[in-house]
Protein backbone atom coordinates (compact mmCIF):
# COMPACT_ATOMS: atom_id res chain seq x y z
CA UNK A 1 0.00 0.00 0.00
CA UNK A 2 1.21 3.48 -0.82
CA UNK A 3 0.45 5.93 1.98
CA UNK A 4 0.02 9.64 1.43
CA UNK A 5 -0.28 12.44 3.96
CA UNK A 6 -3.23 13.92 2.08
CA UNK A 7 -4.98 14.09 -1.31
CA UNK A 8 -2.66 16.82 -2.53
CA UNK A 9 0.40 14.64 -1.92
CA UNK A 10 -1.32 11.69 -3.59
CA UNK A 11 -2.09 13.71 -6.71
CA UNK A 12 1.42 15.17 -6.83
CA UNK A 13 3.08 11.72 -6.56
CA UNK A 14 0.64 9.66 -8.63
CA UNK A 15 2.92 9.34 -11.68
CA UNK A 16 5.93 8.38 -9.55
CA UNK A 17 3.93 5.68 -7.74
CA UNK A 18 2.68 4.28 -11.04
CA UNK A 19 6.22 4.13 -12.43
CA UNK A 20 7.61 2.55 -9.23
CA UNK A 21 4.84 -0.07 -9.32
CA UNK A 22 5.66 -0.96 -12.93
CA UNK A 23 9.38 -1.25 -12.21
CA UNK A 24 8.80 -3.48 -9.18
CA UNK A 25 6.34 -5.61 -11.14
CA UNK A 26 8.85 -5.98 -13.99
CA UNK A 27 11.45 -7.11 -11.45
CA UNK A 28 9.12 -9.88 -10.34
CA UNK A 29 7.66 -8.32 -7.19
CA UNK A 30 3.93 -8.63 -6.64
CA UNK A 31 3.20 -5.11 -5.49
CA UNK A 32 -0.18 -3.81 -4.45
CA UNK A 33 -1.10 -0.60 -6.20
CA UNK A 34 -3.41 0.34 -3.34
CA UNK A 35 -2.99 4.00 -2.41
CA UNK A 36 -4.62 5.67 0.57
CA UNK A 37 -4.37 8.94 2.38
CA UNK A 38 -4.05 8.93 6.14
CA UNK A 39 -7.69 10.00 6.46
CA UNK A 40 -8.82 7.15 4.21
CA UNK A 41 -7.06 4.70 6.53
CA UNK A 42 -9.38 5.75 9.34
CA UNK A 43 -12.24 4.07 7.52
CA UNK A 44 -11.81 0.34 7.98
CA UNK A 45 -13.36 -1.62 5.12
CA UNK A 46 -14.03 -5.00 6.71
CA UNK A 47 -14.43 -6.71 3.33
CA UNK A 48 -11.24 -5.35 1.73
CA UNK A 49 -8.74 -8.18 2.12
CA UNK A 50 -5.97 -6.33 0.29
CA UNK A 51 -6.19 -3.42 2.74
CA UNK A 52 -6.02 -5.73 5.75
CA UNK A 53 -3.02 -7.56 4.32
CA UNK A 54 -1.28 -4.24 3.69
CA UNK A 55 -1.94 -3.26 7.29
CA UNK A 56 -0.53 -6.56 8.58
CA UNK A 57 2.58 -6.17 6.41
CA UNK A 58 3.09 -2.46 7.00
CA UNK A 59 6.65 -1.18 6.84
CA UNK A 60 8.36 1.92 5.61
CA UNK A 61 10.34 1.34 2.43
CA UNK A 62 10.91 4.96 1.56
CA UNK A 63 9.33 8.33 2.17
CA UNK A 64 8.49 10.58 5.07
CA UNK A 65 9.27 8.79 8.36
CA UNK A 66 7.13 11.25 10.35
CA UNK A 67 4.05 10.53 8.20
CA UNK A 68 4.61 6.79 8.57
CA UNK A 69 5.14 7.05 12.33
CA UNK A 70 2.00 9.18 12.80
CA UNK A 71 -0.02 6.73 10.74
CA UNK A 72 1.41 3.69 12.51
CA UNK A 73 0.86 5.04 16.01
CA UNK A 74 -2.36 6.97 15.53
CA UNK A 75 -4.31 6.00 12.45
CA UNK A 76 -3.93 2.26 12.86
CA UNK A 77 -5.98 2.24 16.07
CA UNK A 78 -9.32 1.78 14.31
CA UNK A 79 -7.89 -1.12 12.35
CA UNK A 80 -6.20 -2.73 15.37
CA UNK A 81 -9.57 -3.26 17.02
CA UNK A 82 -10.55 -5.43 14.04
CA UNK A 83 -7.22 -7.18 13.42
CA UNK A 84 -7.81 -10.32 15.46
CA UNK A 85 -11.31 -10.69 14.06
CA UNK A 86 -10.04 -10.30 10.50
CA UNK A 87 -7.36 -12.94 11.01
CA UNK A 88 -9.96 -15.41 12.28
CA UNK A 89 -12.66 -14.40 9.79
CA UNK A 90 -14.99 -12.90 12.39
CA UNK A 91 -14.76 -9.19 11.70
CA UNK A 92 -18.05 -7.39 12.25
CA UNK A 93 -19.08 -4.17 10.57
Amino acid sequence: MFLFKDKRAEQRLQAIVAQASRVLWDLGFKVSTTARTMDECKRVDHENVEFHLAMLDRRLLTGDRAVFHNWKTGYCRAWKSCREHFCTGNCES
